[in-house]
């Protein structure tokens, strides 16, 4: 995997978790400490996230590292 495969899966992933839980942007920044203008990258795929960043994002959304990081479900049935 390439590192511009895994921001994509990682921005994918989050956004997906985000979405699902209805979980409100500008609270989890103040609850989690991790800046807006790097989340927003996260969301974007523009960044590597630090594994800092990544770990309590993923426990805020109480969600494993590896789902975040992991291809995203439509493609792998793409690829399959």
């Amino acid at each position: 995997m390439t590192d511009e495969q895994a921001r994509s899966n990682i921005a994918t992933n989050l956004r997906r978790a985000i979405d699902t839980q209805n979980v409100n942007i500008s609270k989890m920044v103040k609850e989690t400490g991790v800046p807006q203008n790097t989340l927003y990258r996260m969301l974007r795929g523009e960044n590597q996230p630090s594994v800092a960043h990544l770990a309590t994002l993923c426990d805020y959304l109480q969600v494993s590292m590896d789902k975040i990081v992991a291809e995203p479900p439509e493609l792998v049935e793409q690829t399959a």
